[in-house]
């Protein structure tokens, strides 16, 4: 387990060199921030817990979208020599691995202090090798939270849960606004992996720019 440990780090450190221009300083002038990094998980039925970093991409958000909605995406990259193959599953090349965003829409308001709310969650993912013997789920699971401290300092508790395919966006439908020093906005993305019929792996990625 050490081995795997070791190599899942080393390897993350790889690929985090070879990701360009992403940024040190939060997307917009708001009162929430953006974390460089975030840290997702890769956890095993055995109950083993592989950390997995996302990074932020310094990218501006969309020209689609209207001037008080934000976007923000972290790439996560899982290398799948982290996981142990059975059942004799042949064919495996280390240097695979999984690529994954998670992208967070939410919409700023201008008010004293500003509020927010979480409008859309969207999520990519690929299969590196669908031969490789490790199968990557079509759907991931999603789970968006906005709650806090609203207009009128009223205590607002929303929350939804579905599912998306790769690429595709579950739209909140949160009809309330919170502020940014007390509560929670962000989500959760779950991908289940596999690998033959006894190993299996649940992929939580997540953004919280407001933490719970």
């Amino acid at each position: 387990m050490k081995k795997l440990i070791a190599l899942l780090t080393s390897t993350l450190m790889f690929f985090s060199l070879c990701i360009p221009a992403y940024a040190t300083e939060s997307p917009s002038s708001q009162d929430i921030s953006f974390e460089n990094t975030v840290t997702g998980q890769l956890i095993g039925d055995d109950g083993t817990v592989i950390p997995v970093t996302g990074y932020r991409r310094d990218i501006p958000s969309p020209t689609s979208l209207s001037p008080d909605t934000q976007a923000v995406t972290y790439d996560y990259l899982v290398p799948l020599s982290s996981m142990s193959h059975s059942d004799n599953v042949s064919g495996y090349d280390p240097t695979r691995y999984l690529y994954a965003t998670l992208t967070l829409y939410y919409t700023e308001y201008d008010n004293a202090p500003s509020e927010y709310k979480l409008t859309r969650v969207s999520g990519s993912w690929s299969d590196p090798d669908p031969n490789d013997g490790t199968h990557v789920a079509t759907t991931a699971d999603i789970m968006a939270v906005c709650y806090g401290i609203g207009t009128n300092n009223i205590f607002r508790d929303q929350k939804v849960e579905g599912s998306i395919r790769s690429g595709s966006s579950l739209y909140t439908n949160f009809q309330y606004s919170i502020q940014g020093n007390y509560g929670a906005m962000g989500a959760t993305m779950s991908i289940e992996l596999s690998q033959g019929s006894t190993r299996h792996w649940t992929l939580d990625l997540e953004c919280y720019p407001i933490k719970p």
